[in-house]
């Protein structure tokens, strides 16, 4: 048997990062403890297994070749983003690791603006892209550019988080915070190929990864936590996945187009999605179409529904922002804004829009500011319009007393703002623009 080692100072490439079953296949994924912490390990290559050693991680592949990892500066080991590394083989790497909690540092405490508003993070948070919280007001899940934090609302402490080496589009909770569903993906051979990953809510340890989907944009989970559904930007179809064993067990056919995001009703017996001009509302049960919500004009970015299920909220390419009647199908207000609508939640008690919308694609290079408003249904009336957003905004959720909405941006601001506190007019623009 050969052996060698490869020490912290020489460590190569990024880690690909997510917690999984203890197995050695291709495309598995676990964690180890060592005495140097615990760590996500990806496996990329078939018949590789690693195990703890004191201080140290073995790895161990065929024929018969053993790999010592040693993590020699402990002061560096523990501070650092980046104890991480990638074994390679051939120029490719074949197994990847990183120390569990090496996410970019967090603000100690929020910091809070002119009006109140409370911002759990800046730059150093990574482009933020999804929001998801439980009913009870309890829980606050966020993806971002590289990791999932997870969040105490009433406190806005963090309570964990979780590197994944790859962009979290969306995330989505159960309603007893236990599951936590994330859409994650990176760029690889000119395509955006990702999974579906179901989480354990209360620690973020993955319990099953799905197949590669390529471009998966969109995730809803059932109530139950037994389902889980996905959409993507290269596909018309929406797949639903079984949570208990990670595998694909059915497909829902419809649209025309693409579909963008994708939302379960609070009962869980209606889905609705998101695609081509046009909003789905899904039996559940039956995998057949209830209503088609006609009206936009072009392709529809986002979908909601209030905390009742009444009412269904949709934002998209057409810079409008639209609330229809869930059970009726019937549109019951439009909103227009003056970019493309790319994100949009509903009050728990249907009376009111939010809907962020910014310049597309400007945003992933460079400044693309957003603007949010808040909409009142029955008037059609703006209700409240936030300060400009330094960058596109994906994620905008009411809490769940309606009193509040929580915005994620690019810019990777988390931000929790006070809806009293904010006017409907529109404030002047800056010098200059």
């Amino acid at each position: 048997m050969t052996t060698r080692s490869i020490r912290r100072g020489a460590a190569l490439g990024l880690a690909l990062l997510l917690a999984g079953p203890s197995a050695a296949t291709r495309g598995d994924t676990f964690r180890v403890k060592t005495g140097r912490g615990t760590f996500l390990v990806e496996v990329d290559a078939p018949g590789i297994t690693v195990r703890a050693d004191g201080d140290d991680l073995v790895v161990s592949r065929p024929p018969g070749e053993e790999i010592r990892v040693k993590f020699d500066d402990e002061r560096a080991a523990r501070a650092s983003s980046d104890p991480a590394f990638s074994i390679l083989r051939d120029g490719k790497a074949i197994l990847t690791a990183r120390r569990i909690g090496a996410a970019p540092p967090m603000l100690l405490a929020p910091a809070v603006g002119s009006k109140g508003e409370r911002a759990l993070g800046g730059p150093a948070n990574g482009s933020a892209w999804g929001l998801a919280i439980t009913p009870d007001g309890k829980t606050l899940a966020t993806g971002h550019q590289g990791f999932i934090r997870v969040w105490d609302l009433a406190t806005l402490a963090e309570r964990f988080n979780v590197p994944t080496g790859k962009t979290v589009r969306r995330v989505a909770l159960t309603p007893d915070g236990a599951s936590l569903a994330s859409a994650e993906y990176q760029h690889e051979a000119g395509k955006a190929m990702g999974n579906l990953v179901l989480r354990d809510g209360k620690t973020g340890e993955a319990l099953r990864v799905s197949d590669p989907v390529e471009a998966v944009h969109g995730v809803a989970i059932d109530p139950s936590g037994k389902v889980v559904v996905s959409s993507s930007w290269a596909e018309k179809d929406i797949r639903v996945w079984d949570a208990e064993t990670g595998k694909q067990v059915g497909t829902l056919k419809g649209h025309s187009g693409v579909v963008g995001t994708i939302a379960y009703s609070p009962d869980g017996k209606t889905l609705a999605s998101a695609g081509d001009n046009t909003v789905r509302l899904w039996d559940v049960d039956t995998g057949e179409v209830r209503k088609i919500l006609r009206g936009h004009g072009k392709s529809v970015e986002s979908v909601a529904f209030s905390a009742d299920g009444k009412t269904v909220g949709s934002g998209g390419f057409d810079a409008t922002a639209r609330a229809w009647d869930a059970a009726t199908g019937k549109l019951l207000a439009t909103f227009e804004a003056d970019e493309p609508v790319l994100a949009v939640a509903v009050s728990p008690d249907g009376k009111a829009v939010a809907a962020a919308s910014a310049r597309w694609g400007n945003g992933f290079y460079g400044r693309a500011p957003a603007e949010v408003r808040v909409w009142d249904v029955a008037s059609s009336k703006p209700l409240a319009t936030l300060p400009e957003q330094p960058n596109q905004v994906f994620g905008v959720v009411f809490t769940p007393d309606g009193k509040s909405l929580i915005t994620a941006s690019l810019s990777g601001a988390v931000t929790v703002y006070d809806l009293a506190q904010f006017p409907p007019e529109k404030a002047a623009p800056p010098p200059g623009r």
